[in-house]
C-alpha cells in the first residue's frame, strides 16, 4: 500500500468512527449538505457557504444570552477553554479584571482584527466561546499556534490557565502564538474551517499570519498543516454535538465540520483530490502519530541516556502493528510489537537514546501492518559538555535554569546568564552552583525580555546555549464601566452624558476608542465625534446618544484599541421617544372584583395587580376623578408596571393613606430595568392613617426602560392614587457633573482645564509627582491654564484624573 493511500485510509476510519457517534445524537435536517456531496477543495468551501453562510445574525449583545445555553456544564457553571474557572452564568460576566478567573468574556476565536470587526463575523457564536477575561488578554489577537516554551499567566489558587503564549516552533512559523489547551485545540480547528466555509467569500479580504488570502485554501501552508493535525488529534466531542445542535437552534445554521468531520480532509487533507462521500470511506487507520511526525526526546550527555513515552493510536485496526526503525543507531523502543486491541485504546512506547559522541541524531520510525504504515521521526541532541535543559517556571521576572549532573554531586558549575536584548550579563552572574542541584532559580530580570544561560564544570566543560524569555506583564486595557450602558432620549436632543474612565497597566500605546451606532463621545463636552484618541495612561471621557428625529430604540459596542490590545466590549442602548407623561388616575373603565389578582390597563400603562380593587370617592377624599388603589389587608398586597416606561424614571410622587383607622402600613417602591426580571427597592413610604391621602416623593433618577412595583409590606388596608414619574435627568444638558458629586474636572483647549462645580467647592490640583498647582473655591465654571502633563484635581474626598495636552 503506498503512503498516500495509507494515509488516505487512516483519516477516512477516523472520521467515519467521528461521524458513527455524532449521527447517534446531532439531529442534521435531511438533505441539508446534499448540494455538497461529489465537491472538493475549493468547490466544496464555496458549496457549504452556499449552505451555512445565510444565517441569523443575533447580534453581539445577544452572545451572552446564547452562552447561557450553549456553553455550560452540567453544574450549571460556563464552561471555560482558558482557564480552570467555575463562572456563572451571566453574574461574572466582563467587566474589569486584574487577574485570572475575575470574569468571562467573549472571545473572539478568530480575532474581530482580522476582519476589522465587521458583521454578522463579529457576532457569529460558532467562533465565539466564554473565555476567562485575563487569559484572554493575553491571546490578545495573535494567532493560534504550537509554542514549546511558551508563558502562562500566574494561577490563583486552584484557578489555573488552560494555554500559553510564545514564539512558534511549528515548523514554516516562527512568529508569536497562543497555543489553547490539547483537550480543545480540535474544537478551535473546527471553529477555523467554519469560519472559512461560512464566509468563503470574503476571507480573502481578512489579514493574519495565519491566513493566505484567498478563498482557498484559506489558510497559509503551515496552519492548514497544524489545524489538520489538531482536528485530526482531538476528534469531535459530545460538549461540540451539543454546542451546534443550540447554535442551530440562534442562528439557523450548522458547523458543517462537526456534523461530518471528514469535509476537512476534502479540502485540506488527504483525500481533496477526490469528491466527498458522507461518512467517508470506511478502512482502519493510525491516528497517532501522524505520519511524518517528529517527536524530539531532548538533550543529554556523552554516554547518558534519554528516554520518552509515547503513545501509539489506531482506529478501527484488526491486525497488530510491528515497529521498527532506520537511521542513526543509538535509538531503542520498547516494545517492537503492539496487540490491535492496545493499539486501537491507545498504547504507550519507550524510546530511549545513548551516544558516545556529541550530536544531534535522527532515526525513522515505522509503525505498520498489512493494512496500515505511519512512518515518524524520533530526535536527540547529545552535547560534549553539561546538556542545560529548557528553562522552567518561566515568569515576569524569574525563571528556573536547569541541567544534568555530568559530575560529582558535589562538583561546582559556573551559571552564567545574559540579556541577549541588551547584550551584557545580568547583574550578579555567573554564580557558583552545585552540580547536583540541577535547577537555579534566577530572580530580578526584566519582563518580556531575552536572555540565555550557559554552565560550565572546573574542568572548563561547557554547556550548550539555551535562550528563553521572561513572561510578559498583564497588559490591562478596560472601560471602568459596567458591561452595559443605556441611554434614554426625546426626538431631536441628544441624550444625557455618562462619564467613562479608562483603566491601564502596561499600555504604551495611544487609545483609540470607538462607539459605533447612534452613540458619540467628547474629552471637553463640547467636540462630540464616534472615535477619540486617549493618552495611553488612560483618560476620562463623556458619551451620549446622538440626537435624531426617529424614536425606537438603538444599540451598539464601545471598544478601545491600543497597538495589539484591545479592551472588553461595552454593550450601549438606548431609546428615542417623545415625552409622555406618566400620570396614573386609577379612573380604570372597568371595575376589578374585590381584591383581584390578573392583570388591567391604566390610563398611563399595563398593571399587573395582586389584591387590589378600585375604591370609590365616597369612602375617602380623592383630589382627581372617582377611584383609588387599595390593597388589601394584611402583608403582601402589591401592584406593578406589566409594561416599560421609556426615557427613564426621574422623581416619583403618589398620593396615599391608610384606609380610615387602620394602623400605618409600610409601601416599598421598587424599579426594574430588565422588563421585570429583577427589581431593586428605591425607598419605603410609610401611609398613615386619616381622611385624605398625603403626597409622598421618592427620586429615582433611573435611566432607560424602567418599570415601578408598590408592595405593601405592614399594616392593614391602604389607598393609592395619582401616581406621576417625570423622566430621568441625569444631568444639566451640556454641563454634566462628574459622579454626581455636583462637580467636573477636564481638559478643553491645549494647555488648558476647566472645572464646574454646582456649589462652592475647594478644589486642589495636583501634578503626577504630587506638586500643588492651584487651590481655591470654584463656583460655577473656572477655565485655567497650565503646562502639557497629567494633574490630579480633588475636591472634598473625591479626585480626578485629567490629562493636559
Amino acid at each position: 500500500m503506498t503512503r498516500n493511500n495509507s494515509f488516505r485510509c487512516q483519516i477516512a476510519v477516523a472520521a467515519m468512527i467521528l461521524t458513527t457517534s455524532i449521527q447517534a445524537v446531532a439531529e442534521v435536517p435531511e438533505g441539508y449538505y446534499d448540494r455538497a456531496e461529489g465537491l472538493n477543495k475549493g468547490e466544496l468551501l464555496d458549496a457549504l457557504e452556499s449552505i451555512v453562510g445565510d444565517h441569523t445574525d443575533v447580534g453581539y449583545k445577544k452572545i451572552w444570552d446564547v452562552f447561557k445555553e450553549s456553553d455550560v456544564r452540567d453544574d450549571g457553571t460556563i464552561w471555560d477553554m482558558y482557564a480552570t474557572t467555575k463562572f456563572k452564568p451571566g453574574t461574572d460576566q466582563c467587566g474589569n479584571y486584574s487577574g485570572i478567573g475575575d470574569c468571562y468574556n467573549r472571545e473572539h476565536s478568530m480575532p474581530k482584527s482580522w476582519f476589522d470587526e465587521a458583521s454578522p463575523m463579529k457576532s457569529d457564536a460558532f467562533h465565539l466561546y466564554p473565555t476567562d477575561g485575563y487569559v484572554n488578554n493575553q491571546r490578545g489577537n495573535y494567532p493560534f499556534g504550537e509554542c514549546a516554551n511558551g508563558r502562562q499567566v500566574a494561577s490563583s489558587g486552584d484557578i489555573k490557565p488552560l494555554g500559553k503564549l510564545g514564539q512558534s516552533t511549528f515548523p514554516g512559523y516562527s512568529g508569536t502564538v497562543f497555543e489553547p489547551d490539547d483537550q480543545y485545540k480540535g474544537d478551535f480547528a473546527r471553529s477555523y474551517f467554519y469560519m472559512a466555509a461560512a464566509y468563503n467569500s470574503l476571507i480573502d479580504d481578512w489579514h493574519s499570519d495565519q491566513l493566505a488570502g484567498d478563498s482557498y485554501p484559506c489558510f497559509s501552508s503551515w496552519s492548514v498543516e497544524m489545524l489538520m493535525k489538531w482536528h485530526r488529534e482531538d476528534p469531535v466531542s459530545e460538549k461540540e454535538i451539543d454546542r451546534n445542535e443550540v447554535i442551530y437552534k440562534w442562528q439557523h445554521n450548522r458547523n458543517p465540520f462537526i456534523d461530518h468531520p471528514e469535509l476537512a480532509e476534502y479540502i485540506w487533507g488527504d483525500s481533496k483530490d477526490e469528491g466527498w462521500i458522507p461518512g467517508g470511506v470506511t478502512e482502519p487507520a493510525i491516528i497517532k502519530p501522524a505520519d511524518g511526525e517528529v517527536s524530539d526526546l531532548g538533550i543529554t550527555a556523552v554516554g547518558h541516556t534519554i528516554s520518552a513515552t509515547l503513545t501509539i493510536k489506531g482506529a478501527a485496526l484488526t491486525q497488530d502493528l510491528a515497529i521498527s526503525q532506520t537511521g542513526d543507531t543509538g535509538f531503542s523502543i520498547f516494545p517492537s510489537n503492539i496487540p490491535a486491541s492496545d493499539a486501537n485504546a491507545g498504547a504507550i512506547v519507550t524510546v530511549s537514546f545513548k551516544s558516545l559522541q556529541a550530536g544531534t541524531y535522527e532515526a525513522a520510525v515505522s509503525v505498520s501492518s498489512n493494512e496500515v504504515k505511519s512512518t515518524f521521526t524520533v530526535r536527540a541532541e547529545v552535547v560534549a559538555g553539561i546538556p542545560a535543559l529548557p528553562a522552567t517556571n518561566v515568569t515576569t521576572d524569574s525563571f528556573t535554569a536547569n541541567w544534568i549532573c555530568i559530575d560529582d554531586d558535589n562538583a561546582d558549575y559556573t551559571l552564567s546568564v545574559k540579556n541577549i536584548d541588551a547584550d551584557a550579563p545580568v547583574a550578579g552572574f555567573p554564580v557558583t552552583v552545585k552540580a547536583g542541584n540541577e535547577s537555579y532559580n534566577v530572580t530580578g530580570l526584566d519582563y518580556n525580555t531575552r536572555y540565555s544561560y550557559t554552565l560550565t564544570s572546573a574542568d572548563s566543560h561547557e554547556s550548550n546555549v539555551v535562550e528563553v524569555t521572561t513572561a510578559d506583564v498583564a497588559h490591562i486595557l478596560q472601560f471602568e464601566t459596567p458591561t452595559s450602558l443605556e441611554f434614554s432620549a426625546t426626538p431631536g436632543i441628544p441624550s444625557d452624558e455618562q462619564q467613562i474612565s479608562v483603566y491601564t497597566e502596561y499600555i504604551y500605546d495611544p487609545i483609540t476608542v470607538t462607539a459605533t451606532g447612534n452613540f458619540e463621545m467628547s474629552l471637553d463636552h463640547s467636540t462630540w465625534a464616534s472615535s477619540l484618541t486617549l493618552d495611553p495612561d488612560g483618560e476620562t471621557f463623556y458619551l451620549r446618544m446622538k440626537a435624531t428625529q426617529a424614536e425606537g430604540s438603538y444599540s451598539g459596542i464601545l471598544s478601545m484599541k491600543s497597538g495589539i490590545y484591545e479592551s472588553p466590549e461595552v454593550d450601549l442602548s438606548g431609546t428615542v421617544a417623545a415625552l409622555r407623561p406618566f400620570f396614573e388616575d386609577f379612573e380604570w373603565t372597568g371595575y376589578p372584583g374585590s381584591y383581584y389578582v390578573g392583570q388591567f390597563e391604566g390610563n398611563a400603562c399595563l398593571w399587573q395587580i395582586n389584591g387590589m380593587y378600585l375604591a370609590s370617592s365616597s369612602e375617602q377624599d380623592h383630589p382627581n376623578g372617582k377611584y383609588c388603589a387599595r390593597l388589601r389587608k394584611s402583608k403582601g398586597g402589591s401592584m406593578e408596571m406589566a409594561e416599560d416606561k421609556a426615557n427613564g424614571a426621574g422623581t416619583l410622587t403618589f398620593l396615599g393613606a391608610a384606609y380610615k383607622d387602620d394602623e400605618d402600613s409600610d409601601v416599598a417602591v421598587s424599579y426594574s430595568t430588565d422588563g421585570g426580571a429583577s427589581w431593586t427597592i428605591a425607598g419605603t413610604a410609610t401611609l398613615t392613617a386619616g381622611n385624605s391621602l398625603k403626597e409622598y416623593t421618592i427620586r429615582l433618577n433611573v435611566p432607560g426602560n424602567v418599570r415601578l412595583r408598590f408592595e405593601q409590606q405592614s399594616g392593614d388596608r391602604i389607598n393609592i392614587d395619582d401616581i406621576e414619574i417625570t423622566d430621568c435627568n441625569q444631568s444639566a444638558i451640556g454641563e454634566a457633573v462628574a459622579d454626581g458629586n455636583g462637580w467636573d474636572a477636564f481638559a478643553t483647549a491645549p494647555g488648558q482645564i476647566t472645572i464646574t462645580s454646582a456649589e462652592p467647592c475647594q478644589i486642589n490640583i495636583y501634578t503626577a509627582d504630587a506638586l500643588q498647582v492651584f487651590s481655591g473655591l470654584v463656583t460655577g465654571r473656572h477655565t485655567m491654564n497650565l503646562n502639557k502633563g497629567i494633574y490630579i484635581v480633588v475636591c472634598g474626598n473625591r479626585s480626578k484624573k485629567v490629562i493636559i495636552k
